[in-house]
């Protein structure tokens, strides 16, 4: 539901406390149209006078509160997305860059907003380019999963594309453990908070390619390659730089360890920091 709904709550005496774990908008794509214009007002006089305190996920969550506002909101929190250590450690070497294929990992929602048919495309223009080179998994379930399955057959691109659907967490670990990298091709008409499989493989060691409409990669950039949102020459020109510049992806690799603390620290948890909203304390 909208914010604003959340104005009934006040009526009635009841602190409201706000958790946003999706953006306002897509990053870099303000709303245009007039209905969704006039909605976002209606949320901005929410986060503006009725809000006893905001709890946001990603910096750019806190950007467009502040926008919407102009400034003129009450106490703003961001909390860091909590991770369980033992499901990432010890963790697992890369496979040799020297012998090919370069693995790719996608898991996610499978559906269009979320870049999945971008990643046909992309699959099928690296392989022009570099013939044999790279894998791509593609881990997850969702309204367009038979679609995708389909297009892909379609296409001809099960020998360097596998759809292996819903996936199991311990399976999922073993195909982080098996992956060079992972990609998050989000569209610019998703409003994504953070994108926690960014994060899932930051915790892995393994870097990410994504874009700015992904709030995850200003809070990851050390160990990320940014492509162009919606642009899959860009993500493929991102791919193909990972794959022949072993040094570039050594070096992204190794940022990714000085990235992992504050997903284990519960003081920054969602729980921790609402209690401190709660009471107060800044």
């Amino acid at each position: 539901m909208h914010y604003f709904v959340m104005c009934l709550f006040r009526l009635f005496g009841i602190r409201v406390i706000p958790i946003m774990h999706n953006t306002l908008w897509p990053a870099g794509y303000p709303p245009a149209s007039l209905i969704s214009r006039s909605l976002l007002f209606l949320d901005s006089l929410f986060f503006r006078w009725v809000a006893t305190a905001t709890l946001a996920v990603s910096p750019e969550c806190v950007r467009q509160v502040r926008k919407i506002t102009r400034g003129k909101h009450g106490p703003i929190y961001t909390f860091t997305i909590q991770f369980v250590r033992q499901s990432f450690e010890p963790r697992t070497e890369p496979p040799p860059l020297d012998k090919p294929p370069f693995r790719l990992l996608y898991s996610g929602r499978i559906i269009r907003n979320k870049g999945v048919f971008d990643l046909l495309d992309i699959m099928q223009r690296v392989d022009a380019k570099a013939p044999g080179r790279t894998r791509l998994d593609i881990c997850g379930t969702g309204p367009d999963l038979e679609s995708l399955k389909i297009q892909c057959a379609r296409r001809g691109l099960e020998n360097i594309i596998s759809i292996r659907g819903w996936t199991s967490p311990m399976d999922l670990r073993s195909s982080l453990a098996a992956s060079h990298a992972s990609i998050v091709p989000t569209r610019s008409d998703f409003a994504e908070g953070m994108a926690m499989t960014a994060i899932e493989a930051i915790l892995s060691g393994r870097p990410v390619i994504t874009s700015p409409v992904v709030p995850a990669l200003e809070v990851l950039q050390p160990a990320c390659l940014a492509a162009k949102t919606n642009d899959v020459d860009s993500y493929v020109d991102a791919v193909i730089e990972l794959i022949v510049k072993p040094a570039l992806y050594e070096n992204l690799s190794r940022s990714c360890e000085a990235l992992q603390a504050d997903f284990y620290d519960r003081s920054q948890s969602s729980g921790a920091v609402l209690m401190r909203a709660i009471s107060g304390e800044h």
